[in-house]
Order: structure tokens, then sequence, then C-alpha cells
């Protein structure tokens, strides 16, 4: 496969490789040669004299030189051709051009490409030259750079959809400083609490970080104590965090053992949503939602929703959500009614059982939960909870 001059990134290479052939060569007389780039650079006006031509000023020149119907010449190519030993291109450089422009820079990170780069791979790439360290950035990915310190397109795209799924413009001064992975939870309250910011965002979602401002974070496959694991039904085998910097910025994480998923496959309060005679039990979407201190079930001291928030429902009651039953309660617009954050039975080992049709609930009970959560509920008159798949997160992240 060839590389297209529609191609950004094979354009700004072959521009660069026939800038440094032309400057470096005498087959082309020196008045020709000095008419040629005079008249590229004035077309992306880049300052005459100017020592080294970055890589945003080769993908700039291109762009003027498309815009303004100007293509690199054949006797351009062919000079090109001949400083590497190669074969005349035609209208088209293929890879190996493109391969012969980066070794003519062999310190200069690439990808390893065999075909055109994708968008996604070149802002990648992109990013990582403005990082200045590409190899501190990719170890923390279990990722390092390959033969000629390039990178595998694949490696880049995947960071790229990361980058999507945080909300991370990744032409930002701080793209790479912003996306790094979740990684394991940390001990100490200063990096727990960061590590609960890199999950909040890993959602796009933002982590309030001002004094006394409560975020409540759910862990669905993550165990207070164990850690990750597949996420199971029926046991409280989840985590209900809140985080808060005090009044002197210093930070606060408390933990306690939770089920996010309901204990029941079905109920008879709840609606038939596929009409096979059962109720499909309501679990709660991952998302940010806003909650208040409220009742539940006429008891006050419970975290409630300011909105009937989205769920997904298990309508062949299974206790677990298919992608496809997400997707067809996405498509009837499914709500829970009554979603609270509430108690539970007091301790935390056997089944969840009716403690949870769809809520939120920790395993203390109802006098411990008033004493140590409902005032930590109460911080703010409205509290963000951030309900996250966390074993989900940890697949996505696995790149290598």
């Amino acid at each position: 496969m060839t590389v297209g001059e529609d191609d950004l990134f094979g354009k700004a290479a072959l521009v660069q490789g026939m800038i440094e052939t032309m400057a470096s060569t005498d087959v082309v007389a020196a008045d020709r040669r000095d008419a040629l780039l005079s008249g590229w650079f004035d077309a992306a006006e880049v300052p005459k004299g100017e020592a080294e031509v970055g890589l945003d000023t080769l993908f700039d020149l291109a762009d003027s030189l498309e815009a303004n119907g100007v293509r690199p010449s054949r006797a351009g190519l062919e000079i090109f051709a001949w400083q590497h030993g190669l074969d005349a291109p035609g209208a088209t450089p293929g890879p190996r051009f493109v391969a012969a422009a980066l070794e003519a820079r062999p310190g200069d990170l690439h990808l390893a490409v065999d075909a055109a780069p994708s968008a996604d791979a070149t802002a990648v790439l992109r990013m990582l030259k403005s990082e200045g360290d590409p190899a501190a950035f990719l170890a923390p990915w279990g990722l390092s750079l390959g033969e000629g310190r390039s990178l595998a397109p694949a490696h880049a795209e995947a960071i790229a959809n990361i980058a999507k799924q945080r909300n991370i413009d990744l032409s930002a001064p701080d793209a790479a400083a912003r996306l790094r992975p979740v990684g394991a939870r940390p001990d100490g309250q200063g990096a727990r609490f960061d590590w609960y910011t890199r999950v909040v965002e890993s959602q796009g979602h933002a982590m309030k970080t001002g004094p006394n401002e409560m975020n409540v974070i759910g862990l669905r496959g993550f165990d207070v104590d164990a850690g990750a694991h597949d996420n199971a039904f029926g046991a409280w085998n989840d985590t209900i965090a809140f985080a808060w910097r005090d009044g002197d910025g210093q930070p606060h994480v408390v933990e306690y053992r939770a089920t996010t998923d309901p204990g029941r496959t079905n109920a008879s309060d709840a609606p038939d949503a596929n009409g096979d005679g059962a109720g499909d039990v309501a679990h709660l979407r991952p998302g940010q939602y806003t909650y208040y201190v409220g009742t539940h079930r006429g008891r006050p001291g419970a975290g409630n929703p300011t909105v009937n928030v989205p769920v997904d429902r298990d309508t062949n009651h299974d206790g677990d959500i298919s992608p496809a039953e997400r997707e067809a309660s996405q498509q009837r617009g499914d709500v829970g009614y009554g979603i609270n954050i509430h108690w539970g039975p007091g301790y935390g080992s056997g089944e969840v059982g009716g403690y949870s049709l769809g809520c939120q609930v920790v395993t203390l009970d109802y006098g411990s939960f008033r004493a140590q959560i409902e005032p930590l509920l109460r911080v703010n008159e409205r509290v963000p909870y951030t309900l996250v798949e966390l074993d989900a997160v940890y697949a996505a992240e696995r790149l290598a």
C-alpha cells in the first residue's frame, strides 16, 4: 500500500526530506534550488533563514502547498530518490519514501507505518513529539518505542481513543500530563485522592477539588479490600468512596464496602420492558449524577438523585447487563425511579438480595450510615455521584 499525498504525515515527511536534500545537494543549480525553497517558504509564511523547520511548520507548509495547488515537482522527487538510492516514485510517494525521509533524521519519533496512518495516530505522534520524553509517557501504559524510535499505529490509535473518552484535546499543552492510565490504587490520602481523580476523569467527568467540595464515587467491579475483579452478581464486592479537600487543601478519602448492582434478577414492582411477564430490574448506568440528602422508604438520611437517572434493564434476568441490553435500554430511554444511596444490613457477607433493586448500597446499618455517611452527603447541598465500571476501564487500558 502507499501513503497518499493527502496524508499529512506522509506529505510532511516528504517535504522535509526534499528540503534537506535540496539544501545539501548541488544537482540543482543554486538559483533554482533557492527559488523553489523560497516559494515553498513564502507559501507557508515561514521566516527566511530559519535554521530548523519543525514538524508543525511542515504540516503548515503541506497544507499551504495543497491550498495553493502546488505539488512537489517531479525534479524534486527525482533528487530525493537520487540522494536515497531509490527509484523515482511517480505521483504518489510510497512507504519507502516516508521511511527514507525519517532515516535522514534518525533521532526523530515516527509511526511504524506500512499504510497511510490515521489522523488519530498522527495526533498522538504530534503530542509525543511535543512532550519531549515519549518513553516516559509510554511506560505506564506498558508500551515502549520500537525500532528506530517508532510507535505502532494501533497503539497510537488506542491512546487516541482513550483521549476521546476522557475529553482530552491531544493538541492541548497539558494533554500528556492528563493522559495517564488509572493504574493500581495507591496508599496514602494524597495519592489515593489523585487516583480517584484519574478514575473520574477517565470517564470524561470532572472531579471537584475546591475546599470542602465533596465527591462521591462508586466503583463497580472493585472490592474495597481485594481490588479489581470480574464483577459478580448479588455480592457486596463494590466500593463507594467519598473524596474531598478540607479548608486547608488537604485531601481526604473514605471508602466503604458496597454494591452498585441489584441483588435480584427480577421484581414484581419493576417495569416489564420487554413484555415477558417478569419485572426487569434496573442497573444504574455508569455516569455522573447529582444527589442530595433525602429519604429512603420513608426513613431520612439517604442520598436521592435530583432527577430520574438512566438505567439499563436486565431483560433476560441473568444478573448482568449485556451490550445488547444496554443498547436497548438506551433506545427506550429507560430511567430508574428512586435509585438512592442508602444503608444495608450491617455486614458485608452473604447475598445482597432485596437490599438493592438498583440502589447504591453500603453495608453499614441505618444508625452507622446516619452517623458516618449522612454528614459527608451534607457537606454540600448537592454532591456529584460518579459511577464507574472500573473493570472495563482497566480492560481498555491494556494496550500492550
